[in-house]
């Protein structure tokens, strides 16, 4: 190990253009963007440009996050099961 953390978000903010959106797990470029400034300093150069998402976008992005959470929840509940079983 190198000693440095990194973000799960590294490989997306490496991306070069604006940050995707996340929808089924792939990347998503929308043609709309908008501009993320530091809140603490606006007079700042910008962060980085972002996807903006339309409603049917918006609509996709959270069918993919509930599929995934109940898909996670599922994996965690059969783990337990497996775990709890090894214990009794």
């Amino acid at each position: 190990m190198s000693g440095t953390t990194s973000s799960p978000y590294e490989s997306i903010l490496s991306i070069p253009g604006p940050v995707p959106l996340i929808i089924d797990n792939k990347p998503v470029i929308t043609p709309n963007t908008y501009t993320v400034l530091n809140p603490n300093d606006p007079e700042s150069l910008p962060l980085h440009d972002v996807s903006a998402a339309n409603v049917t976008e918006t609509r996709l992005a959270i069918e993919s996050a509930q599929k995934a959470f109940m898909s996670e929840c599922l994996l965690l509940g059969a783990e337990r099961l497996t775990n709890e079983s090894m214990t009794i």
